[in-house]
């Protein structure tokens, strides 16, 4: 599994556990400072992989099955719940994390950034 992380079928290694994707996402934002996001955050029927609550930003974290065109559709339809919401979502797949983590990390750290600077955003709020 170590050797072949993308190879792992999606139910063995995500349902109730952190994927691979999650945990080396995880591991890059704690190495940069980025913290204060809850995991497998629960917004009315959905989960989000990363979340910062009081600033509605949305990280998931998404493996092979999420090009399936069935799980498409369920995206979606949870990120338009989301954003409705006023949630920011951003998606990273399988290459994404793997082969461009540095900008993956840069990307959030920069979106952080600017939904901090929002109005209404409780001064002292720390990514």
């Amino acid at each position: 599994m170590k050797e072949h992380p993308d190879k792992v079928p999606y139910l063995l290694n995500h349902s109730s556990k952190e994927s691979w994707l999650e945990t080396t996402l995880k591991n890059a934002l704690l190495e940069k400072g980025i913290k204060d996001f809850i995991q497998e955050y629960q917004n009315s029927r959905y989960s989000y992989d990363f979340a910062w609550q009081k600033i509605k930003l949305d990280i998931e974290c998404d493996g092979q099955t999420h090009f399936q065109e069935k799980v498409k559709k369920i995206d979606l339809e949870r990120d338009k719940f989301s954003k409705l919401q006023g949630w920011t979502v951003l998606r990273f797949n399988w290459n994404d994390i793997r082969y461009n983590l540095i900008e993956v990390v840069n990307k959030i750290e920069k979106i952080i950034k600017e939904l901090v600077a929002r109005p209404g955003i409780e001064p002292g709020f720390q990514n």
